[in-house]
C-alpha cells in the first residue's frame, strides 16, 4: 500500500466527518414549534387510543365472549413448624474441636 493512497482515505474519511458534522437537522423550523407540533401529534395518538380501548369495552360489555377469569387459588402457607424442619430430618451434625 503507497502512502499517498493512505492520505486519499484519511482526506475522503475527513470529508465524511465534516458532512455528517455539518448536516443540518431534517426537520424544518425551531426547536419549539417542532415540540409544540410533536405534543400535539402525541396527544392526538393517545385520545385514539383511549377511544378505541372504551369502545372495546363496551363491545365486550355487550357480547361478552367469555366469562371473566376466575382468581387462582393459593397453595396455603405451611406451618412455620415445617419450615424449621425441613432441612434437619436424616443430617447428622458433628462437633469440631470440643473443649474439654
Amino acid at each position: 500500500m503507497s502512502r499517498g493512497d493512505q492520505r486519499d482515505r484519511d482526506r475522503q474519511k475527513a470529508l465524511k466527518k465534516l458532512e455528517t458534522k455539518n448536516k443540518q437537522n431534517s426537520c424544518g423550523g425551531d426547536p419549539s414549534s417542532r415540540n409544540l407540533s410533536d405534543k400535539e401529534a402525541l396527544d392526538a395518538k393517545v385520545k385514539a387510543k383511549q377511544a378505541l380501548k372504551e369502545q372495546q369495552a363496551l363491545e365486550e360489555e355487550h357480547n361478552p365472549s367469555k366469562p371473566p377469569p376466575k382468581p387462582k387459588k393459593k397453595a396455603p402457607a405451611p406451618a412455620s413448624f415445617d419450615l424449621l424442619n425441613a432441612g434437619l430430618a436424616g443430617t447428622k451434625t458433628t462437633k469440631r474441636g470440643s473443649r474439654k
